[in-house]
């Protein structure tokens, strides 16, 4: 059954390109695209944000469509020369793309919102149904001109970080000289930079102690 559908798949994909063919050379390679004829390279192809299939602003997709195994490359060229295609989607892991258009149409042929108004065509996604969607791209086609160019978006600048806030009285050092500015972490706290004479400053705990009294030796004498 899945080789029959396939099968199916892949001669409705030739009919189509067939088609679209005869069509290019009827038409001069032009195709109708706002009310006028403009050439087929005119219309750019605009990928919308998003990965899957093309949808609306609700996440929606119930708009006439066709579903073909082609590959994204040739969906384009054959979305190009269809008249009625505003949008298609495809995927490179499943060769497989869909069309909006009511050329060939297979799936809701009666709802043409897109084919009205190709602007309602904002992102892509996909749902739980159609995980083989994951990576795939939508693509809606834009007027011919080149997008404007905006301006990078540079990110806000941050105000410096305001100084610490010095305690009030300052730190005190029994025996020796308090540190000050930024040394000092709290009011009140002993915290010594330097140390009087006889006394030494202990880096465990920022105080002046006792020097201990050093003994000394001397050879041939007292």
């Amino acid at each position: 059954m899945a080789h029959e559908m396939k099968l199916r798949l892949n001669m409705a994909s030739l009919r189509y390109f067939i088609l679209m063919h005869v069509m290019g050379c009827i038409m001069g390679r032009k195709v109708i695209y706002d009310g006028q004829q403009v050439q087929p390279s005119s219309r750019v192809a605009t990928k919308v944000p998003g990965d899957g299939y093309c949808q609306d602003v609700h996440g929606q997709e119930a708009t006439a469509r066709k579903v073909l195994k082609t590959s994204c490359k040739q969906a384009e060229s054959a979305c190009r020369l269809d008249s009625s295609c505003v949008a298609f989607a495809c995927t490179l892991s499943q060769q497989e793309a869909v069309f909006y258009t009511s050329t060939g149409c297979t799936y809701n042929c009666d709802k043409v919102d897109w084919l009205k108004n190709p602007a309602l065509v904002v992102q892509a996604g996909i749902d739980c149904a159609n995980s083989q969607w994951n990576g795939g791209s939508c693509y809606k086609w834009g007027d011919g001109k080149p997008p404007v160019p905006q301006d990078p978006v540079l990110p806000p600048v941050q105000p410096p970080a305001p100084p610490p806030v010095q305690p009030s009285g300052g730190c005190t050092c029994s025996n020796g000289s308090p540190v000050s500015g930024t040394a000092c972490l709290a009011a009140g706290q002993e915290r010594c930079a330097s140390c009087d004479f006889g006394f030494t400053l202990s880096f465990a705990t920022d105080k002046c102690e006792a020097a201990s009294p050093q003994a000394c030796t001397c050879s041939n004498g007292s």
